[in-house]
């Protein structure tokens, strides 16, 4: 019971920390709430083994269903570059806005960040991970295959920006600078078996591996 106390306090003051104290008031009731619903699953799923048991029929998994939003409804809610870069704290909107008014009309806005010393290549590159959900990758071309590097024909690096590092469990890992479109990654697909999986690198990280593919 003291344990038992001790639990309810710890719950209440974290849920007051949180949301109110108002709200902490309701932990003891939602604790009762919730080891009922316990109870009652627990003798819902005991009926249920009973029954198969002895009618001997196989258990079915009562499984959650759950409905995950496609890639392209994803793509329509994605934030843009420079939302991901303000909200990571890596450069304010003053910041941005000094950019903006300094920058030529027709120059990439996060190029210039990082030409200006306002943003390294590595917090854009984790910027672009964030926004775009693609994994990013930190590669040391010294422990890369030159047969892996060069398992891609080299008009596909050229077309599309992409040199392949690592082949891991069926997939192989390609490094880029940009996100690559669905139609992209089809058509790359026609020239492996394996199934393509970018990976965001930096400028130098990926100059290194392309001095791999082109070495003699």
């Amino acid at each position: 019971m003291i344990l038992q106390c001790m639990r309810l306090a710890v719950r209440a003051v974290c849920a007051g920390r949180v949301y109110g104290w108002t709200f902490a008031l309701g932990v003891p009731l939602r604790c009762f709430h919730g080891n009922f619903l316990n109870c009652c699953a627990s003798t819902c799923a005991l009926w249920l083994y009973v029954c198969a048991y002895f009618a001997r029929k196989p258990l079915v998994w009562l499984k959650t269903e759950h409905a995950y939003p496609a890639r392209e409804a994803l793509l329509l809610e994605r934030r843009s570059l420079h939302d991901v870069l303000v909200g990571c704290g890596y450069i304010s909107q003053e910041q941005l806005f000094s950019a903006r008014e300094h920058m030529m009309e027709e120059a990439d806005l996060s190029q210039y960040l990082v030409a200006a010393g306002m943003l390294t290549e590595e917090e854009l590159l984790i910027a672009l991970s964030v926004q775009s959900g693609v994994p990013s990758a930190q590669v040391n071309h010294r422990k890369v295959r030159p047969r892996v590097v060069r398992s891609l024909p080299a008009h596909v690096e050229r077309r599309f920006g992409i040199v392949p590092f690592s082949v891991d469990s069926g997939r192989l890992l390609v490094a880029t600078q940009r996100i690559l479109s669905p139609d992209a990654l089809s058509e790359i697909n026609h020239y492996t078996r394996l199934r393509i999986e970018p990976q965001l690198v930096t400028r130098q990280d990926y100059e290194a591996l392309r001095s791999v593919m082109y070495a003699q």
